[in-house]
This record gives structure tokens, C-alpha cells and sequence, in this order.
């Protein structure tokens, strides 16, 4: 398991290459990568998204869930992930849909590909829609970390209970041993001090 300094959580600058527990992430099998992903952005879609967006939204996760579920052996063609498109977009829930869009990919790639290849595309389409929700300023960096870390400890025993291998599926056993996902803390963004000084 890896140590991470508090401080190194907090700051949004680090992301500028990879997140600091990016090769811990991508160290987990494919469709557990998705599964975090999907999960963080759950989180923030509860936070930030409401009405029948949101339940789209929602429906999307539900179905992203499915595939990291059943891996390869899933259906990949649900409608419910090509819903995504309908979600408008507003100042508030433009990263939270971006981040969507990439989980969409990342689960879509892990089921249709194979070999080393895959393994990075999911791994950077992953680390990219977690980066993404990380610099969102209605989150804090830090609740988000937390979270993830929380997230990647979960899933990486359950899956190593359950002899997941690198490109299967999680399995109905690993989601049930996941706490529910409850939304993100919303925080308005706050001015860059530059702006105070104009």
C-alpha cells in the first residue's frame, strides 16, 4: 500500500502530470479502474446535476457499473450509456459531464480491448475524468482524495479475495462489499486573488 503526504493531496497543481496515486490506481484490473472512476463521479453527479439530467446521469453510472461488473461477458451496447449525449451542460456540471464522457470510453475500451495497449488507454482515460473531477472548484481536493483512496483500498481487497484477474470483470461479490456512494460537499468556487487586486 502506498503512503501519501496530506499536503500533496491538497494541492491541485499536481495533477498537472498524474494524480498522485495514479500507478496505484492503474496497478487494479481494468474494469475496477472504471469502477472507481464511475463511483467518484457518482459522487460529484449527485452533487452537482439535478432533475432528469441528473437521473440520465445517474443511469449512465448504473450502467458503467454493469460492465465493471460483468467485464467482458457484458453487454457494452446499452442505450443507457449513449444517453450521456442528452445531459446539457451548464457552469456548474461542465467537468462532472466531461468526466462522464471519459468513463464512458475507458469502460467501453476495457470491453472491446486487449493486451498492454488497453491497459494504458483505460488507465489514462481513468486518471484523466478523476483529474478532472479533482479540479473541479466546487469540490475540494482533499474530500475527493479521500474518497478515491478509500475507493482503491475497497475495491483492491475485494478483488484480491475474489481472485480477480487484471482484464475480468469485478463481480457482484466486490460490489457488495462497496460502501454507498453519497454526493460530494459542494463549495463555491472561490475568486483567484489576482481578481482582488485589479
Amino acid at each position: 500500500m502506498m503512503a501519501f503526504r496530506v499536503d500533496s493531496l491538497m494541492k491541485r497543481d499536481t495533477v498537472t502530470e498524474n494524480l498522485p496515486f495514479a500507478q496505484e490506481l492503474a496497478s487494479l484490473p481494468i474494469f475496477a479502474q472504471t469502477l472507481i472512476a464511475c463511483r467518484v463521479i457518482r459522487r460529484a453527479v449527485l452533487a452537482s446535476i439535478d432533475g432528469d439530467d441528473g437521473s440520465t446521469a445517474q443511469c449512465v453510472c448504473e450502467a458503467i457499473e454493469s460492465v465493471a461488473e460483468n467485464g467482458r461477458e457484458a453487454a457494452c451496447d446499452d442505450p443507457a450509456l449513449n444517453s450521456i449525449a442528452g445531459i446539457r451542460t451548464t457552469s456548474k456540471n461542465e467537468s462532472v459531464v466531461s468526466a462522464l464522457h471519459l468513463v464512458v470510453d475507458a469502460v467501453k475500451l476495457a470491453h472491446r480491448g486487449t493486451g498492454d495497449s488497453c491497459a494504458e488507454g483505460v488507465a489514462a482515460l481513468v486518471n484523466q475524468s478523476i483529474k478532472t473531477v479533482w479540479t473541479d472548484r466546487h469540490f475540494t481536493a482533499l474530500q475527493v482524495a479521500i474518497i478515491i483512496k478509500g475507493d482503491i483500498d475497497q475495491i483492491r481487497f475485494a478483488c484480491s479475495e475474489a481472485n480477480i484477474r487484471l482484464d475480468q470483470g469485478v463481480s457482484r461479490y466486490v460490489l457488495g462489499r462497496l460502501t454507498p456512494c453519497h454526493a460530494f460537499s459542494v463549495f463555491e468556487p472561490r475568486r483567484p486573488i489576482e481578481e482582488d487586486y485589479r
